[in-house]
């Protein structure tokens, strides 16, 4: 009877792997590479007509 106890070991690790990496991209990474949170009030105007290429 150990075996669900390891599935659901096993579970729980793999959920809060995939929750602690989706927090970072949330809240770390994507702010960081946009200087600020999305739906913050940005600091630099943006130019109606850029484009990157």
């Amino acid at each position: 009877m150990n075996h669900p106890r390891n599935f659901v070991a096993s579970f729980v690790g793999v959920v809060a792997s995939i929750f602690l990496l989706t927090m970072t991209a949330a809240f770390l990474i994507i702010p960081y590479s946009m200087s600020a949170h999305p739906g913050e009030a940005s600091t630099r105007p943006i130019a109606e007509a850029y484009h990157p290429t």
